[in-house]
């Protein structure tokens, strides 16, 4: 006895497994699909953390060079360039630290950082302090510690910023999005290619011809 055909020109267990096999690819496209967005938005911190080291890294600069040039001309300008750059020296290490704060491995790290940070805001006021008595030859020496100090918790701030490693992160987050969006084209193509082939067998089953005689020209 023959199996019926009475869905599309296919048999009910031929159809269910379409079915079945096309839910399967939904659920591996939308798994692919995640993997792209988690990958891209964590690409895109690493990208944002990598600006803000930067940013951070060139402010510190920034305030050693203004303490020395306040230093020669004890103009007010340099040294309120001093404290704004240690105000956004605070709002960048904050945004840092919430750009790192979900990789596990950064906690560490990151509170060194904030602790040499710390450290160098604590010198730069010391700093001015000295540069503010009125005989700057009584802190002359402390004031060359002072920079030395700085200087040295700069060249610290920069090993511990390297070792983050957010160069690396981006390059694997890159890699890891570019799996998983070949994987979505891959189960894009499989998908096209079964249900163009379930439509040309349906199509195939309505059109066949059909014989005249189907029980023969006689009896």
């Amino acid at each position: 006895m023959s199996r019926s055909r009475d869905i599309f020109g296919m048999t009910t267990s031929g159809f269910l497994s379409v079915v079945l096999v096309n839910v399967a690819l939904v659920i591996a496209l939308g798994f692919g699909l995640h993997q792209v967005q988690v990958e891209f938005e964590r690409e895109a911190r690493a990208e944002a953390a990598l600006a803000e080291t930067r940013n951070l890294v060139g402010l510190c600069r920034d305030v050693y060079v203004a303490m020395g040039q306040y230093t020669t001309t004890r103009s007010q300008k340099y040294r309120e360039t001093c404290g704004q750059e240690s105000r956004q020296i605070s709002l960048t290490l904050k945004r840092l630290k919430l750009l790192v704060s979900e990789d596990s491995a950064n906690v560490a790290t990151m509170t060194r950082v904030q602790g040499l940070v710390a450290r160098e805001l604590q010198f730069s006021r010391e700093g001015l302090e000295l540069i503010d008595q009125p005989t700057l030859c009584s802190g002359f020496f402390r004031l060359r510690h002072t920079y030395k100090q700085i200087r040295q918790l700069e060249v610290d701030l920069q090993a511990e910023i390297t070792s983050l490693n957010l160069k690396e992160v981006t390059v694997q987050s890159h890699r890891a999005r570019d799996i998983a969006s070949q994987v979505v084209r891959l189960t894009l193509t499989i998908a096209m290619l079964i249900n163009g082939a379930m439509a040309l067998l349906s199509a195939f089953a309505v059109i066949r011809p059909r014989p005249l005689f189907p029980l023969g020209p006689f009896r």
